[in-house]
């Protein structure tokens, strides 16, 4: 258990921690609890090796280290990930463009724009409902 608290400290620096990841990696590799015997085992974890952890043992672990589950991982709504998918540099020029278009439509009435504004926004539109 402490091998794994000392992993757990090492990594929690994020994604700008790379050092500390790699050398915890490197930690890990040196475990060897799977290979003990099954009495070393049983007496280094406290528990027994037929009927598992005792109930007041369960319940100091618990206590100790919380549940045994993963963490529930950071949901971005889908509203935002579509908004990213419209704001990307690519999507920005086309609809820049398709802008344009329409601005030049206004200026001189000229069809040609009005038809490449619309084709440039639904290509845009399109793209980025695939793209999500």
């Amino acid at each position: 258990m402490e091998k794994l608290e000392n992993v757990t400290k090492a990594v929690k620096g994020g994604k700008g921690n790379m050092q500390a990841s790699v050398a915890a990696t490197e930690e890990i590799r040196t475990w060897e609890e799977h290979l003990w015997e099954r009495t070393r085992l049983t007496n280094a974890f406290k528990t027994d090796g037929l009927n598992g952890l005792t109930k007041n043992r369960a319940q100091e672990l618990l206590a100790e280290y919380g549940k045994n589950q993963l963490t529930e991982k950071d949901i971005t709504p889908w509203y935002v990930m579509l908004l990213h998918e419209f704001t990307g540099f690519f999507s920005l020029l086309l609809e820049f463009g398709g802008v344009l278009c329409f601005i030049g439509y206004g200026m001189d009435g000229a069809m040609d724009h009005l038809f490449l504004g619309c084709v440039l926004i639904i290509v845009v539109t399109i793209t980025c409902l695939f793209s999500y």
